[in-house]
């Protein structure tokens, strides 16, 4: 519609404005609280930002990657110690997270006792769920690991609604 208006106002040709008006009252958002893209003349949209895209690629590709390295560390040694490497990956974790609040990147509130004693079951919880893949990855090989873990997602989601009674949402379910 909008490059009709713009074609036929760098042609010179004759253009019914009431009728362009009624189209554009017609466009959704465009109430007089909303701003449609017709108020602004022929500016497009603004273009999508890289910023979700340019995320979601770099979590998986570190996502995949550490898969891959734990299994091959855990694999190549035999150790029983396999969850100090998962700790040595936390003490990594922490130490570019406190570079990063350092560079003005993120920010985040200073430790509370409080805050980590509230925080205390979900983070043993954790542990232990780290405990147990690293155990996993080496007695197993990585698609195994891999669809169990996508299947522990549709456990989780039918223990919320059994013991919880919250119901997933359509798009997560999907």
């Amino acid at each position: 519609f909008f490059y009709r208006i713009q074609d036929a106002m760098l042609s010179r040709q004759p253009m019914d404005i009431e009728a362009a008006r009624e189209r554009v009252n017609l466009l959704p958002n465009s109430g007089p609280n909303n701003v449609s893209h017709a108020s602004h003349g022929n500016k497009k949209p603004p273009p999508l930002s890289l910023g979700p895209v340019s995320s979601c690629l770099l979590y998986s590709s570190c996502s995949c990657s550490m898969v891959l390295v734990n299994k091959m560390l855990a694999s190549s040694y035999d150790t029983t110690f396999n969850i100090l490497l998962v700790v040595f990956q936390a003490l990594v974790a922490i130490v570019c997270c406190y570079v990063a609040k350092a560079a003005g990147k993120i920010d985040y509130p200073p430790f509370s006792k409080d805050i980590a004693l509230q925080w205390l079951p979900v983070n043993v919880f954790f542990c232990m769920m780290l405990f147990t893949s690293m155990q996993a990855l080496t007695h197993n090989n990585v698609p195994m690991v891999t669809v169990f873990k996508n299947i522990a997602n549709i456990f989780i989601a039918a223990g919320d609604y059994l013991f919880f009674n919250k119901p997933s949402s359509s798009p997560s379910i999907s």
